[in-house]
């Protein structure tokens, strides 16, 4: 791979990755004014087609090469790469400048090596769903990134949210688990539910390509009201209402329905049931609730 040398006097950046985020976080800093001048990925052909998506002043470069092009880097790429390509940095000389990871699931300390070797080391992870780095162009603006790592990486991180009309989150020291498990259940979990939602109304009957038109406003809607109201005042429907013969109405028909459905509907249902009695249910009722939705536990 060819690269052209660039001057570490000028802070250019480095994508290390050719995938959805490294694709999208690339070109929308690009688009932001940002120097991303390199970019390096195992596969030739998908690093190409990866800098070209990115601007056409991006060069294509091996990934042991990056640091002589670049001392700010992001590395996107899967979570159990993540080891290895800071030690491929790190045995590059990479000796100084700062590196951020996008992965949610993983502390600052999966950079560790580099960390010995004198560089920052950090955190930039979107709290958004990409789908497609072409989507990604436009939805990576304007949103949450957790950050985490040493001060420099954290006020750089910081920099690069605010230079995408963003905020930044910063994850506490040992909480990257479970900060990585709400961003599941907040974007993962709710495709989940909605795949669920969609199923029965076609084993009601309705045809694939209306069930999910039908519930898209109601979904949105949802979500919206529980971001402006909070969840306890957005929470409607018959756990809220304390409506026990409507669920136990659910659980019966659930029976009959292949599938792992019951095992989900019960899930959410104690959660929606913690919600309502925040919200002022009565305790009788919620008491009522809890021994209906334990004793419609599937057996193992």
């Amino acid at each position: 791979m060819g690269h052209t040398m660039v001057s570490l006097d000028h802070i250019g950046i480095g994508i290390l990755g050719t995938g959805r985020i490294a694709k999208t976080l690339g070109r929308a800093l690009a688009d932001a004014g940002e120097t991303v001048v390199a970019i390096a990925g195992r596969d030739i052909k998908r690093t190409q087609a990866a800098a070209a998506f990115v601007s056409d002043e991006v060069v294509v470069v091996a990934q042991s090469e990056l640091p002589k092009h670049a001392n700010r880097i992001l590395i996107a790429i899967p979570d159990c790469a993540i080891d290895t390509a800071a030690a491929v940095l790190a045995d590059s000389g990479m000796q100084d400048g700062i590196v951020l990871h996008t992965c949610g699931a993983l502390g600052p300390e999966a950079l560790h090596c580099l960390t010995d070797k004198g560089v920052a080391c950090g955190v930039f992870h979107p709290l958004q769903t990409v789908p497609s780095a072409e989507v990604g162009i436009t939805s990576l603006t304007g949103i949450t990134y957790g950050i985490a790592g040493s001060p420099a990486a954290q006020a750089w991180a910081g920099d690069l949210a605010k230079k995408l009309a963003g905020q930044a989150l910063v994850i506490p020291t040992g909480a990257t688990t479970l900060y990585h498990i709400a961003a599941v259940m907040a974007s993962n979990a709710v495709v989940g539910v909605i795949d669920m939602a969609r199923a029965l109304l076609e084993v009601s009957g309705i045809e694939r390509d209306r069930a999910l038109p039908a519930l898209q406003i109601l979904a949105e809607t949802s979500v919206r009201n529980a971001a402006s109201l909070g969840t306890e005042n957005a929470l409607t429907g018959p756990i809220e209402r304390g409506d026990v013969n409507t669920i136990e109405s659910h659980l019966r028909a659930l029976e009959d329905v292949p599938g792992n459905f019951t095992e989900l509907y019960l899930a959410v249902s104690h959660q929606l049931l913690n919600i309502a009695r925040l919200r002022g249910l009565s305790g009788t009722v919620v008491s009522e609730l809890e021994t209906i939705l334990m004793d419609s536990k599937p057996d193992e």
